[in-house]
């Protein structure tokens, strides 16, 4: 199928969004856009329907699509349905392949010129055509979108699982003995400051390879070489806990349990905590993971410029319940089962949003 190569000038306008300080936003539910996307929410919307925002400055290109009236704000821009002659939302699909993000000119502040954006080409499929389109790839991405509120079901349910076994944290004096995780410890030790590059024979397990909901994340690994003696002393095995001491106030504390018998080193931003026999580290995870764990973690970090830390004395000396090895052993049954369906649930989204990508880019060639 052929159509014909427009223009985005001319199918469309991109008006410049209004500022609404923070100060000035009355309570309501009309969204407030950003370049980032939705910032807030207001009484009354600038738009009057469904709408388009691009970011215009910081997160520039970035493509937001609201289904109703919203305010898109002074670093935005926005189309709206007396701004287009397309269907709109077969636009705000076909967009984000433009390349907007690419198209910065400012020196200082990162910004989107309009009439660079006017220039990039792309086909214009018939009116119904772009609706038929726009459906499909609707259903898709909501198709996908399900998937991701089911993951983040799951790991709400986690942490319920954790609370139902346990309790609380903050009734655990009157319902465990209390012990410091250090007693809990048949050792306690800092990683590598061995360089990490690109390519090598060994992976090495970094700050960003522990998520914040307490999985360890393998999809992009560095590499390292380590002596023979070295390999012994900043390697993982299967059941270490890994917490990542220094970081952001906000994400300092992270915590994951080694789940394979990869041969793995760690560095030294991470502290490697391998637990005495009948400990199991999921339940010495699922509290470090927990909020009211992680609120502990953010009242012991020491706060420098952006950085926070918490040292390895330190999370020695952090109090945590000991309950009963049978008990422990019950929760790790559980948990099992759950992170059994939810690694079910993260393939099925892998595949969905695979989809998603392989339909717009047969949609916007005239393969749909």
């Amino acid at each position: 199928m052929t159509w014909p190569t427009v223009s985005l000038g001319d199918i469309c306008v991109f008006k410049y969004g209004k500022s609404l300080p923070a100060s000035a936003r009355v309570g309501g539910a009309v969204p407030v856009y950003g370049s980032n996307g939705q910032i807030g929410t207001h009484s009354q919307g600038l738009t009057a329907g469904p709408t388009i925002v691009i970011g215009r400055k910081g997160s520039f290109g970035e493509i937001h699509y609201s289904p109703r009236a919203c305010w898109p704000i002074d670093t935005t821009y926005y189309i709206d349905e007396d701004a287009a002659t397309v269907d709109l939302r077969w636009l705000a699909h076909r967009l984000p392949a433009l390349g907007l993000t690419t198209l910065n000119r400012a020196a200082a502040v990162p910004g989107l010129n309009r009439d660079d954006a006017y220039r990039q080409q792309l086909q214009l499929p018939s009116l119904n055509e772009q609706r038929r389109i726009a459906t499909i790839l609707n259903q898709a991405e909501r198709l996908a979108l399900m998937r991701v509120r089911q993951l983040e079901a799951v790991a709400h349910l986690q942490q319920s699982i954790f609370t139902e076994h346990f309790g609380h944290p903050a009734t655990w004096p009157q319902r465990w003995p209390m012990v410091t995780i250090g007693e809990l410890a048949e050792s306690i030790d800092y990683g590598t400051s061995q360089k990490s590059t690109s390519t090598g024979d060994l992976p090495v397990l970094r700050m960003g390879n522990l998520s914040y909901a307490g999985e360890l994340d393998l999809e992009d690994l560095k590499y390292t070489e380590l002596s023979t003696d070295a390999i012994r002393r900043y390697t993982v095995r299967r059941g270490d806990l890994l917490f990542n001491r220094t970081n952001s106030p906000a994400l300092v504390g992270k915590t994951a349990v080694v789940d394979s018998d990869r041969l793995m080193a760690y560095a030294g931003y991470l502290i490697r905590v391998r637990l005495r026999e009948g400990v199991q580290p999921d339940f010495v995870s699922g509290y470090l993971n927990s909020s009211y764990g992680k609120a502990v973690l953010r009242g012991m970090a020491k706060s420098a410029v952006s950085q926070a830390n918490i040292n390895a004395k330190e999370l020695r000396a952090m109090r945590i319940a000991r309950p009963s090895v049978e008990a422990q052993r019950r929760y790790v049954n559980v948990l099992r089962l759950v992170k059994r369906q939810r690694d079910s649930l993260a393939s099925d989204q892998v595949a969905r949003a695979a989809l998603v990508k392989s339909l717009q880019a047969r949609a916007f060639s005239g393969q749909l």
